[in-house]
């Protein structure tokens, strides 16, 4: 019987063992990984104690098994070790496993992690990848190996372990090491050979010490006492067992030759020259990023070659260079200062809010570096850029539900708005900011069905001549496209959505043209994604209407698929909450998709809109512990992701759970009040809040709430 040896888990063991015997799988036990565990956690301790009875007597297998399961427990996510390490507890002890800790409290009382290790075979020509868990804790362990490490490690890879302590100590002093790799301890060979293993495990030991996560990446490099990262062997064919491990990248020393680096897609093998830059790349990583991460690095960058490169580096990375080196604040006087990178910083900000599924924090990061007076500063002979700057500012500011930030920045720009109309896209500049005026009274929750009337005479004007300019394109080009009238028509749209069903004919209207504006579908690139993003206004609007068929034909557009009971890796954030919303509208079924669904709560990008996922995800769910961990993670987001057009969404979680009689009733209490506070502040729409703030009941509000969710959070606030 064939297996893959980082294709297991305990049921797979299980069921081999009934047929065969489970000796066979010990490759297995030595490539550890996360999935090895049982979703049903009820099931665990019988599994294991029946795994366990399978063995029998064979101590040195057993303590095989339950090393690897313990390694696995380390590399499962945080929230479930306690419950994989108290699993195990039942079945064994640390001194059992040749682990020198007093017990299992001990053992546990330490931050772990996991690290890959990649070891070169030069009589093999070839590499491979193994496991070892490091651990940081205040109180000693008895030993800084397991008992049975030196008959697997030579005298060279122990002392590179001691060095690997000794450097990251000087980091933080109080504190003590722990080094284990996941080897079979009553093998009689040596596996781990040399020094090569020391920059890896001084990283390891920093993840271990600050509490940072071990990410995709490989490391291999002697340290000397100094702490300098010395040349390895073997660096080709472990860049090939790296990329094979399937691991992102490996970072080697700076003196690697540049034959021995393997490339490979997105492969990246990153040079390091000295501990605090492995430190930084091995923190900050991200998938694809390395090259221009290692670059940042340098301290002799332009300031244009900075700006453009702004995305291409981990959003952490960039505000923790900020806030160590303030590699962005100290080059903003030089930037507003020359309106050529000006106007090169100012696109690449616009570029960073323009896809369905933006960087917010980085976008975020950005802008709030940018003060009024520096924007006054770049106004004196630049107008047009200061009013795009400030453009971009409410952009943001609505993107994060900032009604004030967005009100702030909306008051300035208008000492730039009549530079901004010579500008040579400045009609467009200037559709483009009254569609951020609507979308900022939308965060206000203020909707206006008049709103066509109530727009300024010269808006007005400005749309009926860029209606004539499109109207003669499109006899010339019938699939030519206006994102600018396509963007206001959509802007309208949702604002009649916004203001009810009885107003679903307005909608149409506004929905009909914007679509048209696009291509009608038919044409692609940016244009079709403004389309589908159209499209999906179409689904919130039926769903209120309670036009399900129709808001089912347009769901199904907008996802590109033929069934709702599905998951396409390509989707953005958008249409995940628009798939949950019809799915806890109408509660058709799509098991598939809601148990992958389930296993993604607390896994969430903290940003717009999957607070709303999670809180329709809890309306979907007939199970009361999913419901409460879905509408409590929906809660924090509220909280802790944007301002106070998101934080005020935290009503819809609150009063599901208060409705299901479900979490701590202190809470509920604590947070609906904080909540009230905020309806009762300036930036908020008190007119449209006025039913919750006649109620001085917390309980009273919430159920106010669920009896008039539809009018208080309409269209795509809920």
């Amino acid at each position: 019987m064939r297996y893959n040896p980082n294709s297991w888990d305990l049921q797979v063991l299980q069921d081999y063992s009934a047929d065969w015997d489970i000796r066979d799988r010990r490759g297995n036990l030595l490539h550890p990984h996360p999935g090895i565990w049982p979703d049903d956690g009820s099931r665990l301790s019988a599994l294991l104690g029946d795994l366990l009875q399978n063995m029998g007597a064979d101590e040195p297998f057993r303590r095989l098994f339950c090393l690897s399961c313990l390694a696995a427990a380390i590399l499962a996510p945080e929230r479930r070790r306690p419950e994989l390490t108290s699993a195990l507890s039942a079945h064994t002890s640390p001194s059992a496993l040749g682990l020198p800790f007093l017990d299992w409290d001990h053992f546990r009382a330490w931050r772990w992690a996991g690290i890959p290790l990649v070891l070169s075979r030069p009589q093999e020509n070839a590499g491979e990848v193994r496991w070892a868990m490091v651990g940081f804790g205040e109180k000693p362990a008895g030993a800084r190996m397991p008992l049975w490490a030196s008959s697997r490690m030579d005298a060279t890879a122990c002392r590179a372990v001691e060095t690997a302590a000794a450097l990251a100590a000087q980091k933080q002093p109080e504190g003590h090491f722990f080094f284990w790799p996941v080897l079979d301890p009553c093998g009689s060979s040596i596996v781990l050979h040399g020094s090569s293993l020391g920059l890896a495990v001084y990283l390891g030991f920093r993840s271990a010490q600050e509490g940072f996560s071990v990410p995709a990446l490989a490391a291999t490099g002697a340290l000397s006492a100094d702490g300098d990262i010395l040349p390895v062997e073997g660096i080709l064919q472990k860049c090939e067992a790296a990329h094979q491990h399937r691991l992102a990248g490996i970072l080697c020393p700076a003196q690697t030759h540049a034959a021995s680096l393997v490339n490979i897609g997105r492969f990246e093998c990153l040079r390091v020259g000295d501990l605090e830059t492995a430190e930084i790349l091995w923190r900050f990583h991200a998938p694809g990023t390395g090259s221009d991460a290692s670059a940042f690095l340098s301290p002799h960058l332009e300031t244009t070659w900075i700006i453009d490169h702004l995305e291409s580096v981990p959003a952490k990375l960039l505000s923790w260079l900020e806030a160590d080196r303030r590699i962005i604040s100290l080059r903003l006087p030089e930037i507003v200062g020359d309106p050529s990178i000006a106007k090169r910083f100012v696109r690449a900000i616009e570029a960073l809010l323009d896809p369905p599924d933006w960087s917010k924090h980085r976008a975020q990061f950005l802008l709030d570096l940018v003060t009024p007076e520096l924007v006054d500063t770049l106004g004196r002979h630049a107008p047009g850029l200061a009013f795009r700057l400030c453009k971009a500012q409410v952009a943001c500011a609505n993107h994060c539900g900032a009604a004030g930030k967005a009100a702030f920045w909306l008051k300035a720009a208008q000492s730039f708005q009549e530079a901004a109309v010579h500008m040579t896209d400045g009609e467009s500049l200037i559709l483009q900011h009254a569609c951020h005026r609507i979308g900022q009274a939308h965060n206000r929750f203020e909707f206006d069905p008049r709103l066509a009337e109530h727009l300024p005479e010269d808006t007005r004007a400005l749309i009926e001549r860029m209606e004539g300019i499109f109207a003669e394109r499109r006899r010339c080009d019938p699939l030519a496209v206006n994102h600018d009238l396509g963007s206001f028509y959509g802007t309208m749209a949702q604002n009649a959505a916004f203001c009810g069903p009885e107003h679903l004919p307005a909608f149409e209207g506004w929905i009909s043209k914007a679509l048209d504006a696009f291509g009608a579908g038919l044409v692609q690139e940016e244009a079709h994604t403004h389309w589908l993003r159209d499209v999906s206004y179409k689904v919130y609007a039926y769903l209120d209407a309670g036009l399900l068929k129709s808001a089912r034909t347009a769901l199904l557009t907008y996802l590109k698929t033929s069934t709702p009971d599905t998951c396409n890796p390509r989707w953005n954030p958008y249409q995940h909450a628009a798939l949950m919303r019809w799915l806890a509208d109408t509660e058709e079924p799509a098991p598939a998709y809601l148990a992958w669904a389930c296993k993604r709560i607390g896994k969430t990008a903290p940003q717009h809109p999957w607070q709303l996922w999670l809180y329709n995800l809890g309306r979907s769910s007939v199970d009361p512990s999913v419901k409460e961990q879905a509408w409590m993670q929906s809660l924090q987001l509220c909280k802790t992701q944007g301002e106070e057009t998101v934080n005020v969404m935290g009503l819809l979680p609150l009063a599901a759970l208060h409705a299901d009689r479900l979490g701590d009733p202190r809470i509920l209490q604590r947070e609906t009040g904080r909540i009230r506070s905020l309806l009762d502040g300036p930036h908020l729409s008190r007119r449209h809040f006025a039913c919750l703030l006649d109620t001085h009941r917390w309980e009273k509000l919430l159920e106010t709430v669920i009896d008039q969710q539809a009018a208080l959070f309409p269209f795509s606030y809920r």
